[in-house]
């Protein structure tokens, strides 16, 4: 399904460019396109390949200038109307869907819009009801508020898509810093929560296992500058908490998550050598 799912976000990409629109793709299908498209060397620190997880997903951040613009946001509206999405019932306007057949049989594809939070300067030109944001011109289209996703374009990382179109294009991923700040929250969110979407965070734990497993030298320097700058602000100060309340011990909620997740106990005999240097890792980044 992810190789499908590539080809989709090709065709929004190529719509994007026309239109000026940049945007940055997140969740499980970033993971997947870090792994398979980026092509980097294994880490020499996690010498071993990890899968990602099939995905239906994809998770479109606005940064902050971008939700503010309300012509560029009704240019996204008619896009996603051009490429056969229609508003979810389940999450009306910043939820679109559209059925493809695949294999004979019939698949959701889904595009869920999260937007940053804008400058204060700026906030006059949005309107705000939790957790939902739009411009205030701009009619049937919003996305979710994500407070954490406040630097999302920081370091971000370009990649190059190919699929079966005759011309690639450029996409962008958050950086792993920010990746690894937005699952933190997730998992904070979901690792008390069993129905069927959360099943108490596992996956999330696993995504941090996985992109911290997958860290360069450059994801390092960028993770580090990223800390830096904003170490003071709200949203990086309660990442750094999470993962102390989360990740300090190998008995804390999070490692207990993450050894429960189907994956990691099928790998438990390799992954299980590597904790401590992941719980180390996890205070570098989010010291407190």
């Amino acid at each position: 399904m992810n190789d499908i799912m590539i080809e989709h976000v090709i065709e929004l990409q190529q719509k994007l460019d026309k239109e000026d629109i940049s945007v940055i793709i997140g969740g499980g299908m970033s993971l997947y396109m870090r792994q398979t498209c980026l092509k980097r060397k294994p880490s020499t620190r996690y010498p071993f390949s990890l899968q990602t997880r099939s995905t239906e997903d994809i998770d479109v951040f606005l940064g902050g200038s971008l939700i503010i613009n309300h012509n560029k946001i009704d240019h996204l509206k008619n896009i996603l109307s051009e490429l056969g999405y229609h508003p979810s019932e389940d999450a009306l306007y910043f939820q679109f869907v559209k059925n493809i057949n695949l294999a004979g049989s019939q698949q959701t594809i889904k595009i869920d819009l999260l937007a940053a939070f804008p400058e204060d300067k700026d906030l006059s030109l949005v309107k705000i009801n939790q957790p939902r944001i739009k411009p205030k011109k701009s009619t049937h289209i919003h996305a979710y508020l994500t407070k954490e996703a406040h630097k999302i374009d920081y370091g971000k990382t370009p990649v190059i898509l190919e699929g079966s179109h005759k011309n690639p294009v450029t996409t962008y991923l958050p950086s792993c810093y920010n990746y690894l700040i937005l699952k933190l929250h997730a998992l904070d969110d979901r690792k008390d929560r069993n129905d069927l979407k959360s099943q108490y965070g596992r996956h999330h734990a696993l995504d941090i296992f996985t992109t911290i497993c997958q860290m360069d030298e450059t994801d390092w320097n960028t993770a580090k500058s990223h800390y830096k700058e904003d170490q003071e602000k709200a949203y990086l100060k309660q990442a750094c908490q999470i993962r102390k309340d989360l990740f300090s011990t190998k008995s804390d909620k999070g490692m207990i998550r993450l050894k429960e997740n189907q994956y990691y106990q099928d790998n438990k005999n390799i992954f299980n050598q590597y904790e401590d240097l992941f719980l180390q890792d996890m205070k570098d980044l989010f010291p407190i």
